[in-house]
């Protein structure tokens, strides 16, 4: 529901808060327009932002595929001796997340836990997930 998403956000560009939705971007009354393609609200747009080796990587299609896949649910559990099946619920007990409440994933990738989260908080719940790299989303 972008219009329940969009009044939450902060424009980027001017500050306000409180933006509005349109059937395929989210508008600021500043006039900033943040187009919505495949389902993910693009609030960067084309600007340049210098990024480390690792963010750079998180950019490449073929890794993301391996770090949601093997990464985080075969390597990381195999290093760390915690099943990820573990991590999850150690995770969303921090969280302590209910019914129709709404949540904010930053940094959240390919959505490892946003999609636990969803889950959590049924349909009346609301989770915006946020990952600088286009690619991981």
């Amino acid at each position: 529901n972008w219009s329940r998403i969009a009044e939450i956000l902060q424009c980027p560009k001017c500050g306000a808060e409180g933006l509005s939705a349109g059937a395929d971007e989210v508008i600021c009354k500043c006039g900033a327009h943040f187009p919505i393609h495949d389902g993910v609200l693009d609030m960067m747009g084309q600007q340049e932002v210098s990024r480390t080796f690792s963010q750079n990587a998180m950019r490449f299609k073929p890794l993301i595929r391996i770090y949601d896949i093997i990464w985080r649910h075969m390597s990381f559990p195999f290093v760390t001796f915690i099943p990820f099946s573990k991590e999850t619920k150690t995770i969303m007990g921090y969280h302590r997340l209910a019914l129709a409440i709404e949540y904010s994933d930053i940094a959240c990738g390919p959505g490892t836990y946003s999609r636990k989260f969803a889950q959590a908080i049924g349909n009346e719940g609301l989770v915006v997930g946020t990952d600088a790299s286009m690619p991981m989303l």
